[in-house]
């Protein structure tokens, strides 16, 4: 019987790998839905960009929201 000197895990890939899985394969919680808005994709022409720079920043509450509304 021999044994066989056990190899060391290939380092792992940095590297981004997009998978996509269709919406009927997905767990039903995942599936978007009106009742998952988040689940949805971006409407088209939207990126991730357009996501971090528009909303509220940190300092920002919507307190500031209403109070510019009664004031308009």
């Amino acid at each position: 019987m021999s044994e066989e000197t056990p190899r060391p895990d290939p380092a792992p890939s940095h590297e981004h790998v997009h998978v996509d899985i269709p919406d009927d394969e997905l767990p039903e919680d995942l599936r978007p839905t009106d009742d998952n808005p988040l689940a949805k994709g971006l409407p088209p022409g939207e990126g991730v960009p357009d996501l971090l720079e528009a909303g509220k920043h940190a300092t920002e509450d919507d307190e500031d929201d209403q109070a510019a509304e009664r004031q308009a």
